[in-house]
C-alpha cells in the first residue's frame, strides 16, 4: 500500500518531466487573415522568432558562425498577441481581433505557430466638433482653431 502511494507519484512525475524535456524547434510562423500588413512586417513586431535555415544551424554546430536553433516557447504567445494588437491599434484598426494555434510534430520535434487575425475595418475620421468653447474669448477660440487645423494637416 505504501509502495503504491510512493511509486505512483514518482512515475507520474518522471513521465511529466520527460514530456517537458522535449524541445520543439520553431520551424515557421505564419499569419492568416492579414491583408493590410505583410508577413515580414508582422514578424518584426512579435517577440517569437523562427529557427534559422539548416545551413546556418550547420555552421553553428561546429563554429561560432551561423545561428542556433530556436525552440518553441508558448509563454511568448501572450506577448506576441499584445504586440500585434498594439501595432494594429496604432495603425487605426481598433476593432481587430487575434487568436493563435500551434501544431507540434512529435516525430521530427518541429513546431509551427499560426496567428489568426481579424483586421476589421480601418477607422477614419470624417469630421470633428469642438464643444464647450462658447465662453472662451474670440482670440483664444481662433488660436485653438488655428492650432487644430495646422495639426490635422
Amino acid at each position: 500500500m505504501i509502495l503504491k502511494k510512493v511509486l505512483i507519484p514518482i512515475i507520474l512525475f518522471l513521465q511529466f518531466t520527460s514530456l517537458r524535456a522535449q524541445k520543439y524547434e520553431l520551424q515557421s510562423i505564419s499569419f492568416e487573415g492579414n491583408n493590410e500588413f505583410s508577413k515580414s512586417r508582422l514578424k518584426d513586431v512579435i517577440v517569437s522568432k523562427e529557427s534559422p535555415m539548416w545551413f546556418w544551424k550547420f555552421l553553428n554546430s561546429f563554429s561560432g558562425l551561423g545561428a542556433a536553433p530556436i525552440t518553441f516557447d508558448s509563454s511568448k504567445i501572450p506577448f506576441d498577441l499584445a504586440a500585434l494588437k498594439e501595432y494594429y491599434r496604432n495603425n487605426g484598426y481598433f476593432e481587430s481581433y487575434f487568436d493563435y494555434r500551434y501544431e507540434l510534430d512529435t516525430s521530427s520535434l518541429d513546431a509551427e505557430l499560426i496567428y489568426v487575425i481579424g483586421e476589421g475595418e480601418r477607422s477614419k475620421f470624417r469630421s470633428t466638433f469642438l464643444f464647450g468653447l462658447d465662453q472662451v474669448p474670440v482670440l483664444t477660440y481662433n488660436s485653438i482653431w488655428q492650432n487644430y487645423l495646422s495639426a490635422s494637416n
